[in-house]
């Protein structure tokens, strides 16, 4: 079943919002099990919302590559909240 990821980063720039999809967005196409990202400015920070296939690819892409990026760019840590979704409808 799909699921919701919400992301919440406090103290993240837009520019630092910015200079992070140069690199992930890319990345994130190509991961299996993703449907969408969208992201916005919200309470000082940024929220960011994923559509996956799963939690564990959720997850994976998290672990393994999203996370690592953060670090190297000293964006704080971040713990996904997941909804699982009724439906998904794309074009």
């Amino acid at each position: 079943m799909a699921v919701l990821s919400t992301i919440q980063v406090p103290g993240m720039s837009k520019e630092t919002y910015d200079q992070s999809t140069v690199q992930l967005v890319p990345l994130v196409k190509q991961q299996p099990g993703f449907i969408l990202h969208a992201a916005y400015p919200s309470g000082g920070g940024y929220t960011i919302v994923e559509v996956w296939e799963s939690e564990q690819a959720a997850n994976n892409w998290y672990n393994n590559v999203v996370r690592p990026a953060s670090q190297q760019a000293n964006i704080p840590d971040f713990q996904p909240e997941f909804q699982e979704l009724s439906n998904v409808a794309t074009p």
